[in-house]
């Protein structure tokens, strides 16, 4: 088959899976664009913080089993400063993210609850 027919069958074959679970989906509120970015956000961070922090702990052990080598810890040194880098990348990034989503757009609710009285 040529290489166009075999895109246009495959495409085919994954809406013909795809339909009945989008068509019966059951109806609600997908939330809003900020939350949702919001949500995206925290899950990306918390991967990315993850990765951050082995290739930090990696420059460690290779640090350590670089013994005298000079070229070794040089490299091992320029792995760990990527990874404190890579960090404050991350968090400032996450900090200016959540300033705008939550601080100006107003993505999560910060209303105080009114306090119950007896009447």
């Amino acid at each position: 088959m040529k290489r166009s027919q075999k895109e246009v069958l495959s495409l085919a074959l994954i809406l013909a899976v795809a339909a009945p679970s989008l068509a019966l989906a059951q109806p609600g509120n997908l939330g809003t664009l900020n939350r949702t970015l919001l949500d995206f956000l925290n899950g990306a961070i918390k991967v990315l913080v993850a990765l951050t922090v082995l290739v930090f702990i990696f420059g460690v052990i290779r640090y350590i089993a670089a013994g005298g080598d000079p070229q070794a810890t040089k490299n091992a040194r320029s792995l760990i400063l990527w990874a404190v880098i890579g960090f404050a990348l991350i968090l400032g990034i996450w900090g200016v993210a959540r300033f705008f989503l939550v601080g100006i757009f107003g993505s999560e609710s910060t209303q105080i609850p009114d306090v119950p009285t007896i009447q």
